[in-house]
């Protein structure tokens, strides 16, 4: 039986919604001290969000009054915007994919280098006449002065976690070796570098190092993250329209729409078990068996209920109908709650910068209680060690570093520099990667005690190493979040359409069964 008017319009309804997203997207890219100095991606966003909202509402309207060519202009302009929101994500993650901060020795915030970022986005600040407009408006708000009122003491600013912008814009580059007398004035040596950076320095107000290749790296570093922030809600809205355009499409094809709608939540399955499997794949995620199973296993039972749903849908079987909608309900709220689980307990967790060193360490203290508690008790940890050291991760760095200056600037993952290497803080000699002298009155830190070069030992049995796994389960459980979350969006769009279809399904069983009745009579 076809769709209702109502069933159609709230399918295309739905369409409007998603575009609110979009635009949101777009006016927050707009509205940041930063992001309001640069004007590259906002419009684009909000001109695709406002021609999705127009669209969406034609569909609306044909929808409710089953305006049939409003309907295929619909689905044909739908199909254009979301190829185009699908290329911008696409090409907003391609610039953002490069260009990251590194440390300098006894300094807690992070530097940033120009010739780090995609040439698309240098391009943008790089050229004199459009840089002169962006320093302009950056030298006018208050990001710099507001560092003046924070800190006064030159160790406080030290330890101070700056943004990227504050950290290329406010303060000279720390290779230029200038001496600290508040935040926004220091003193330069006599023998002051030849960088062109330290050069353009100045601590007139207005200028100080707005014009260096440093400040247009930290608004590109500032630019990276909300661009980011922004493509994460460009692609849950993508989602959302692709499942409503599917969905908007089912009522010109056939009659038999419910089959059709529970079919996307039988497909909506294969996320979340690929999510899982993509879990229990590599060196590092094969040793530790948290998380994938749960999310395997659910996945299969909405593999199951979408198919019910399916079969129920086409062969118009009510009890399977009404099974689908309890069992996908409940489904749909366990998977709320494992999203919101697995964001809870890697909310906390970072690794924190050495002297003279890239790479990060990582203190095990810094973990959720139950993270930490599936890594320290003793017969679980055993078993992990052993599959860690029976992996590559650790001999593939010998291969790859034999000077240590190399070896130090490096950007090692979590697991090697917990689990390959002695913490920094014990003051070991390198030799080679995994081989390190001790001092002759080592720490009494039992991860210092606890350091061993024989291959098969190493860092396993530290807190280091612990830490390092966790950080690297952190980043992976994050990331399948992401894709639990757009199933989960998903799921609950096709679930509300499919009780709408289900109620208006019903309505026209009881209405058709009393003008069967009235005619009888």
């Amino acid at each position: 039986m076809p769709l209702s008017n109502n069933v159609i319009g709230c399918i295309n309804f739905i369409a409007v919604l998603l575009s609110l997203p979009v635009i949101g997207a777009g006016i927050w890219l707009a509205m940041g001290t930063v992001n309001s100095c640069v004007k590259i991606l906002q419009w684009p966003i909000i001109i695709l969000g406002i021609l999705i909202l127009l669209v969406g509402l034609a569909g609306f309207i044909g929808g409710l009054w089953r305006i049939t060519w409003l309907l295929g202009v619909y689905l044909i302009a739908m199909l254009v915007l979301i190829v185009l929101l699908g290329v911008l994500i696409g090409f907003t993650y391609m610039v953002t994919i490069k260009g990251s901060g590194h440390p300098e020795p006894s300094r807690a915030y992070l530097e940033y280098s120009l010739q780090d970022f995609s040439g698309y986005l240098r391009q943008r600040v790089e050229k004199a006449d459009k840089w002169d407009r962006i320093r302009t408006c950056l030298s006018t708000t208050n990001i710099c002065p507001e560092l003046n009122q924070r800190f006064s003491m030159a160790m406080d600013f030290f330890n101070a976690h700056l943004s990227p912008i504050q950290s290329g814009c406010c303060k000279p580059p720390t290779k230029c070796g200038f001496t600290f007398v508040n935040p926004t004035y220091w003193i330069n040596t006599i023998n002051g570098s030849s960088d062109m950076d330290c050069l353009q320095w100045s601590n007139v107000q207005n200028n100080l190092c707005y014009s260096c290749d440093s400040c247009k790296a930290g608004l590109l570093a500032n630019l990276k993250i909300d661009w980011l922030k922004a493509d994460i809600s460009l692609l849950l809205a993508l989602n959302g329209l692709t499942i409503v355009y599917i969905i908007g499409c089912c009522p010109f094809r056939n009659s038999k729409t419910e089959g059709c709608i529970n079919f996307i939540a039988l497909l909506l399955s294969i996320p979340v078990i690929s999510a899982g499997i993509w879990l229990t794949v590599g060196t590092v995620k094969s040793c530790v068996t948290l998380l994938q199973w749960p999310i395997i296993i659910l996945g299969i039972l909405i593999l199951l209920v979408g198919l019910a749903g399916l079969i129920g849908g086409f062969w118009r079987i009510a009890w399977l109908l009404v099974v689908y909608l309890i069992a996908m309900l409940v489904l749909i709220v366990l998977l709320s709650v494992l999203i919101g689980f697995i964001y809870m307990v890697t909310m906390k967790g970072s690794g924190h910068p050495e002297p003279s060193r890239a790479y990060l360490e990582y203190s095990l203290q810094d973990f959720s209680g139950y993270l930490r508690q599936k890594v320290q008790k003793s017969y679980k940890w055993d078993r992990i060690s052993t599959c860690l050291s029976a992996t590559n991760i650790c001999p593939e760095l010998n291969q790859t570093f034999t000077i240590a200056q190399d070896f130090f600037n490096a950007p090692l993952s979590p697991i090697q520099s917990g689990c390959c290497k002695p913490p920094t803080k014990c003051g070991f000699q390198f030799i080679s990667p995994t081989n390190w002298i001790g001092a002759i009155n080592m720490s009494a830190d039992m991860d210092c005690l606890q350091w061993s070069n024989v291959e098969n030992t190493l860092c396993y049995w530290c807190d280091s190493c612990k830490a390092g796994l966790l950080a690297n389960l952190k980043v992976d459980w994050l990331k399948a979040d992401i894709v639990l979350l757009s199933a989960l969006i998903g799921l609950i769009t096709v679930y509300i359409i499919g009780c709408c279809a289900y109620r208006n399904t019903k309505t026209e069983d009881i209405f058709r069964k009393y003008k069967q009745g009235y005619s009888y009579t």
